[in-house]
């Protein structure tokens, strides 16, 4: 998951860069209910998504995300 920050226009197609290089896309964005705080899920290549990764986000405007966490595609994580 994405946390973008305060100011940004995101919306799900938008580019997400690390050091200019396309490592993925912003698949969906929905403000929190509770204090409307723009967050969302994307697709980010396996080298990039290191949660707390600062990416930048192209689109109409440009704007920057932080990897909150990741996907656990195959059940909880194994100890």
């Amino acid at each position: 998951s994405l946390i973008f920050d305060a100011n940004a226009a995101v919306s799900s197609g938008d580019e997400l860069l690390q050091g200019g290089k396309p490592v993925g896309t912003v698949t969906s964005v929905a403000p929190e209910p509770s204090d409307g705080v723009l967050k969302g899920l994307g697709y980010v290549k396996a080298a990039a998504a290191i949660p707390g990764a600062n990416l930048e986000v192209t689109g109409s405007e440009k704007g920057s995300a932080e990897i909150l966490s990741l996907a656990q595609p195959y059940g909880p994580p194994k100890d």
